[in-house]
C-alpha cells in the first residue's frame, strides 16, 4: 500500500488553493503527521514526516530563511506549509 505523501495532501480540498512554491521533488515525501510550532528552535522538535503549519513568525529570529528550511530538511520534515494570509514582511508570495 502506498504510503500517504505530499502530493496526496494537496489534492485534499483544504488544500485547493494551496500552490507549491519550492521543493518539487518533496511531492513524495511521506506524511505522518501535522505539528503547529511558531519556535525558532522548531527543528529540534521535528521527528520526520509532519507537515509543519507555521505563519512564519518565528523566523525574525532565525538565521537566514536557507539555513532554517535546510535544519528542518536534514530532521526529515515532510512539509513546509504557510498561511496564505500570513503577514511576514520578509517573506512573499
Amino acid at each position: 500500500m502506498k504510503q500517504f505523501c505530499v502530493a496526496d495532501l494537496l489534492k485534499l480540498p483544504l488544500f485547493e488553493d494551496a500552490r507549491l512554491m519550492c521543493g518539487k521533488k518533496g511531492l513524495e515525501n511521506p506524511i505522518t503527521g501535522i505539528n503547529i510550532i511558531e519556535a525558532p528552535d522548531v527543528a529540534q522538535w521535528i521527528q520526520g514526516g509532519e507537515v509543519l503549519l507555521t505563519n512564519l513568525y518565528s523566523l525574525k529570529a532565525l538565521e537566514p530563511l536557507p539555513a532554517f528550511v535546510k535544519a528542518l530538511a536534514k530532521k526529515g520534515l515532510g512539509a513546509l506549509s504557510r498561511s496564505a494570509s500570513s503577514s511576514t514582511p520578509f517573506l512573499r508570495n
